[in-house]
């Protein structure tokens, strides 16, 4: 029972650390101007037009698996470097958000020690 407390504290730091962050970092960016657009990967791509009324898109979303690995098919089939490329022109910020939505099973096995690779290589790929 110990070592599932003291899993729960971690996990619990973990989410709140990650609220925080997403708190912090939306509230600097509102401060600067900032208009965030978020695409769940059920939808089709921003347009071009949709791209030149926001400075950050946050798509949805990057599902961990229990084992750490990265399950790819809920990742929106347009989120590619052609479009990451082509929204960078534009001056937008991507970011993918990773787990949320009965998407979060492996979150912390994705985030934590030798599989934390794994997440970092995709989300240095794009």
């Amino acid at each position: 029972m110990k070592n599932k407390g003291n899993l729960l504290r971690k996990y619990a730091t973990i989410v709140a650390m990650s609220v925080t962050s997403i708190v912090f970092l939306q509230t600097a960016a509102f401060a600067k101007g900032a208009i965030i657009g978020y695409m769940p990967d059920y939808r089709d791509k921003p347009s071009d037009a949709q791209l030149e009324k926001i400075t950050h898109l946050m798509a949805f979303s990057l599902q961990p698996k229990v084992d750490g690995s990265l399950d790819y098919t809920t990742v929106p089939n347009w989120l590619n470097s052609t479009f990451v490329n082509n929204a960078h022109a534009k001056g937008v910020k991507v970011s993918i958000s990773v787990g949320g939505g009965g998407r979060s099973a492996g979150f912390s096995s994705a985030t934590y020690g030798s599989t934390l690779g794994t997440l970092g290589t995709f989300v240095t790929k794009y």
